[in-house]
């Protein structure tokens, strides 16, 4: 299972009080917790019944506790008694003919459910709740990893508009609107160092240093077919996303786009991006995750409420130009895909992107190719950087 589980338990009136889709409670005392996640809210003598929740974020609203965002909620039918003892087999938690693992919830702590255990408890949830979920459930096609200032501010615009008796409707985002989103909050919890003149964003975290240079619209982006390069100075491994939007209320089409057959020629003549035994496959039931360094990025052209952020997922180069072959037009539903939470893991622990000699080759490639030596200055660093 790829996302962590908790659980919670409070009294059965609770209920009551708890919105049908989403809704934020505080848990005394400072824990730590992963989102997005799932929480399993358990309720007292309710016959079995329980909440299944998507965690969306987590905040701290004063000196303790921390306020716990859910959504996407549904009610579904689950033994306390069964699942704890499933979880937590060797400890002797209950007494015969009473079922205390209820009563063990009621003291409003969140228990984490140990990760090797999440696909068990996943397993049983849909067991017992055929009719009414299914595996997509599990799935965080959007992951709501959004930094809190960007989320904050569009709560509050959101308020401030109902309070004059209005509610927005946000236009439909062009790429270059999700692309500049995307450059403000991938790397929001990292230090910004600057921004250089050449659209280049400069972080460090962890004693690494990282650029995200946008190049949409630039020289680099005629000869590469790329809007977006990670750069990582201390591991010479780039990353490259091109960008492109379904249409609104609908999918994204070659057939409609001038410049897709240029940027996919442009971006197969980086140095290594043919190499992938995905393009000798023919079915897509074998595509598989590879060492391509180039990824398209699909997103959605609407924000579907307040809370959310733009949906977007990742093919890889390869697995795109396989993709496309098969569809009349694609969706981010389409798969197989890397979600926003699962691309950008992969590439902070450094299992996407090229390798340190693809990136020399890389390097020469662009500067040969555009024969233009101010090109090389995406791979060099300034004097105050050193």
């Amino acid at each position: 299972m790829e996302y962590p589980f908790y659980i919670y338990g409070t009294f059965k009136e609770d209920r009551e009080t708890l919105p049908a889709d989403s809704f934020s409670f505080v848990v005394d005392g400072y824990r730590s917790l992963e989102y997005p996640g799932f929480l399993i809210w358990l309720l007292r003598d309710t016959d079995g019944e329980a909440l299944l929740c998507k965690i969306r974020k987590v905040t701290r609203p004063a000196d303790i506790g921390m306020k716990i965002h859910v959504f996407d909620v549904r009610t579904i039918r689950i033994s306390a008694h069964g699942l704890l003892n499933t979880i937590y087999p060797e400890k002797d938690l209950w007494e015969s003919g009473r079922d205390q693992a209820a009563e063990m919830m009621l003291f409003r702590d969140l228990f984490t459910v140990p990760g090797e255990k999440c696909e068990t408890v996943k397993n049983a949830i849909l067991r017992s709740n055929q009719d009414t979920l299914d595996e997509s459930y599990f799935d965080f096609v959007d992951p709501i990893q959004s930094s809190e200032i960007a989320v904050a501010f569009n709560d509050a615009m959101q308020a401030g508009f109902r309070i004059f008796g209005h509610v927005p409707i946000l236009d439909p985002l062009r790429e270059h609107q999700i692309l500049d989103f995307d450059i403000g909050t991938l790397f929001s919890d990292m230090e910004k160092l600057g921004t250089l003149p050449d659209g280049r964003h400069f972080f460090s975290h962890a004693g690494r240093r990282v650029y995200l240079h946008k190049v949409d619209r630039t020289k680099i982006e005629r000869f590469l077919g790329v809007d977006l390069i990670y750069n990582f100075l201390d591991e010479k491994r780039l990353v490259f996303v091109q960008y492109k939007c379904q249409k609104a209320g609908g999918k994204y089409y070659v057939s409609g786009d001038d410049s897709h057959d240029e940027e996919v020629t442009r971006m197969h003549a980086i140095p290594g991006s043919l190499d992938c035994f995905n393009y000798s496959e023919s079915a897509i039931s074998d595509f598989r995750l590879c060492r391509c360094p180039i990824f398209i990025k699909l997103c959605k052209r609407e924000i579907p409420d307040s809370h959310d952020i733009p949906v977007g997922v990742y093919y890889p180069l390869c697995i795109w130009c396989g993709l496309v072959q098969f569809r009349t037009g694609m969706s981010v539903s389409d798969q197989p895909h890397l979600n926003n939470h699962q691309f950008q893991k992969f590439v902070r622990n450094g299992l996407i992107g090229s390798t340190a000699s693809q990136s020399l080759e890389i390097e020469k490639h662009l500067i040969n190719e555009a024969d233009d030596d101010r090109l090389k200055l995406i791979f060099e660093e300034t004097d105050d950087e050193s």
